[in-house]
């Protein structure tokens, strides 16, 4: 009766803050869909949760944090980004987007590579650790050999616990929370995508008239 009630209150705020909620179904954020849904109710039952998720991610963002990280890049001209493997198409989509505007951005995805590019990274440069719900040892090392030069760390991640945070003091959380296990990995997705297209608005806009300049030329270029 207890977890019936827990249900019926959960169905309820998701109503009234219209997320997560889809034809009076709450959605599961981790098992979202059933043999039984069409193809409308899948599309429906997606747009709920990336709305939901994009709605929580805004609602709790450390905006100091972020527009700590993108001062950071403007400032430092240099990004290297460390990633789990469940995120590295999203570091690679914000590596190609600052590149698209001058800022040298490096990222590696096999786990030798990036500690070979954590011990080889510049001083002069800013490092992000990109995740959502796992840490690999091999960020860890790469994290401590960071530490050892002084160069400042930035990290995304999501709200299970992990030894995260004693790695650097600048950390920005992700509010959505998908459990394990999961089949589905939407709202998450959605959720980092959305903090990486802040930070690469904040900068393109921190030097905007250079950045606008780099764009232009380019398309000149590929005319």
């Amino acid at each position: 009766d207890a977890f019936i009630i827990t249900d019926m209150l959960a169905l309820e705020l998701a109503k009234e803050f219209e997320t997560f909620v889809y034809e009076d179904e709450l959605i599961d954020p981790s098992n979202p869909y059933h043999p039984s849904d069409s193809a409308e109710v899948i599309a429906g039952k997606t747009f709920q949760l990336a709305k939901g998720s994009l709605t929580e991610t805004m609602s709790g963002l450390d905006m100091a944090e972020v527009e700590g990280l993108a001062y950071a890049i403007t400032k430092y001209g240099k990004l290297y980004i460390y990633v789990s493997e469940e995120c590295a198409p999203l570091g690679e989509i914000l590596a190609d987007n600052l590149c698209s505007i001058g800022v040298q951005a490096e990222m590696r995805r096999s786990p030798l590579s990036m500690v070979v590019l954590a011990t080889n990274q510049p001083k002069d440069s800013v490092a992000l650790f990109l995740t959502y719900s796992l840490f690999p040892q091999e960020l860890k090392k790469c994290a401590e050999k960071l530490r050892e030069t002084g160069i400042p760390i930035y990290m995304i991640c999501g709200m299970a616990k992990s030894n995260t945070p004693a790695l650097t003091e600048h950390v920005i959380r992700i509010q959505y929370y998908e459990p394990f296990p999961k089949v589905c990995n939407v709202g998450s997705r959605m959720a980092v995508m959305y903090i990486l297209d802040v930070i690469y608005g904040i900068v393109f806009y921190k030097d905007y008239d250079r950045h606008a300049g780099v764009v232009r030329d380019l398309e000149i270029s590929l005319r």
